[in-house]
């Protein structure tokens, strides 16, 4: 019979730079706010507030896919991010 054995590793980050959006439960009653936006929003440092309008299928199919989140950052940064999230992520 084997055993694992799980280690445990420092985080390879410093704490202070992981961002955590502020207003998640906020956007969540209000819009239904899922994990895709409250990611986009964290990995952006910006308030779910501000990823709404990148997300406008919102709250009627409240799930995003890599279409939404390509369309989002695109809106957002411009038609390359787009291409990185087709061409490297799926």
């Amino acid at each position: 019979m084997s055993t694992t054995v799980y280690r445990t590793y420092p985080l390879a980050i410093p704490y202070d730079w992981l961002y955590h959006p502020s207003d998640c439960e906020a956007a969540h009653a209000e819009w239904k706010a899922s994990c895709g936006p409250a990611a986009y929003a964290a990995v952006a440092r910006i308030e779910l507030a501000q990823v709404r309008p990148l997300f406008p299928h919102f709250p009627q199919k409240d799930w995003p896919n890599v279409t939404h989140l390509s369309a989002a950052l695109a809106q957002q940064y411009g038609p390359s991010w787009s291409r990185y999230i087709t061409n490297y992520v799926c």
